[in-house]
């Protein structure tokens, strides 16, 4: 993924 806009606890919580 790599798209932070609706929840990256989602699958990138490591993005954050």
């Amino acid at each position: 993924m790599g798209v932070i806009t609706k929840k990256p606890d989602l699958n990138d919580p490591v993005l954050r």
